[in-house]
């Protein structure tokens, strides 16, 4: 059920907090906005969720109260982890935030969907999610089972009857590694991107070694 505050109405999921503000929110005294702002961050930081849609579709007067409204809530919700994206924004609005320096910064979308998506929350993207996780997992183990094989292979540590065999579950894995390491690391951030690069340029290097000793 939608909760309102007279210049904002105020909505929980499971999975995700819905906000909306319009003109009324922009209107006040900086005095009575502050502490409508702290009646607002308040609720979401008791929320069952911490993932938040700012929805500024009716919001045509966007003046600095209301980007530093925007901006506490963005911070506040960050430092506990949350995620926040505003979404619907007028041309006027998506001006002013620009202006501000929050272009690029800010979590923007187009409409709800986009913004449940940027999230993590669509379909599309709970699915993204498990493939990139299974990624993780699959790159890594492929990376050094294509090491393993290429180091067996070069030290002749099989018999020589086996070495097709090896060279091509070395192929194969190198294959999986490469692949599956970019494409972990073009969809992750941080430490697990850089670890998938790594992991990806594993790959790379022991298939250009075995197609090599393909050749021999």
């Amino acid at each position: 059920m939608p909760v309102f505050r007279g210049v904002y109405s105020f909505s929980e999921t499971d999975d995700y907090v819905h906000v909306s503000i319009g003109d009324a929110f922009a209107e006040g005294e900086w005095s009575t906005l502050e502490s409508v702002l702290r009646d607002l961050i308040g609720q979401l930081l008791q929320s069952k969720s911490q993932a938040v849609l700012l929805n500024l579709s009716s919001l045509s007067n966007t003046n600095s109260a209301v980007v530093t409204a925007i901006v506490r809530t963005w911070k506040r919700i960050a430092a506990v982890g949350g995620r926040l994206v505003v979404f619907a924004p007028t041309e006027e609005t998506r001006g002013t935030l620009q202006l501000a320096g929050l272009h690029g910064r800010l979590a923007i979308a187009e409409d709800a969907r986009d913004a449940l998506h940027q999230l993590g929350l669509s379909r599309t993207a709970r699915l993204i999610r498990r493939e990139t996780m299974l990624l993780k997992w699959i790159s890594p183990i492929a990376a050094a089972a294509a090491v393993v094989s290429l180091v067996a292979m070069l030290l002749s540590l099989s018999p020589p009857e086996r070495q097709s065999s090896i060279l091509f579950v070395l192929i194969m894995s190198a294959a999986i590694a490469s692949g599956g390491g970019w494409l972990a690391a073009v969809r992750e951030i941080g430490a697990f991107r850089n670890l998938s690069r790594f992991v990806s340029a594993t790959g790379v290097v022991t298939l250009i070694t075995a197609i090599g000793q393909w050749s021999i």
